[in-house]
């Protein structure tokens, strides 16, 4: 792992401590009552639809990159031929 990697390892662990942190003194022991697995299922849900957001605006900007590529590339041709 370089070390660009282990910096944002680093603050990940740091905001991770932080949030969990944040979450004890804000709801004490409201994590010993919940139901474990129904709350992976849904943190593991919001997870999966932020990856697909994501993945959409991903292949948006691609769509748009070739656009303009496609447009350089034909005004180009129009300067050539001119």
């Amino acid at each position: 792992m370089d070390d660009e990697k282990k910096k944002y390892l680093e603050v990940f662990f740091k905001k991770c401590y932080q949030r969990i942190e944040m979450g004890e003194e804000i709801g004490g022991s409201r994590f010993d009552s919940l139901n474990l697995f129904e709350e992976i299922s849904n943190e593991l849900a919001d997870i999966s639809n932020y990856a697909f957001l994501q993945y959409v605006k991903i292949m948006r900007l691609e769509e748009k990159t070739k656009s303009i590529e496609t447009t350089k590339d034909q005004s180009e041709r129009d300067q050539s031929q001119s």
